[in-house]
């Protein structure tokens, strides 16, 4: 189903064009390489694979929150706070980087 899913975007000529380009402006970087996927990486694809990677690579200290328009900032830290505790691996909240006028 995914490898349909990924031929039905890259027939899509903007999409196919857009793949190209990246290829080209990134060679052997991860930039240039397909968002879909290959053929060949989604045949290797396995359910432990994606499980072993999420669990790898879905942590919190590999996580970022951003936030921006007319939100309270307070607000916005509790909320990131409550549900940081969940994440594998969560360090806990760390400040931000600069704090906007409250």
């Amino acid at each position: 189903m995914i490898k349909e899913e990924a031929a039905m975007y890259r027939d899509q000529p903007h999409h196919r064009v857009e793949e190209l380009l990246n290829a080209m402006q990134w060679p052997d970087q991860p930039l240039g390489r397909p968002l879909t996927g290959t053929e060949q990486t989604l045949d290797g694809l396995t359910r432990e694979r994606l499980l072993d990677h999420r669990r790898a690579h879905y942590v919190g200290p590999a996580m970022v929150v951003a936030v921006a328009g007319g939100l309270r900032p307070a607000a916005c830290r509790d909320a990131a706070r409550k549900l940081a505790g969940r994440l594998p691996g969560s360090v806990g909240l760390r400040l931000p980087a600069s704090r906007p006028p409250e």
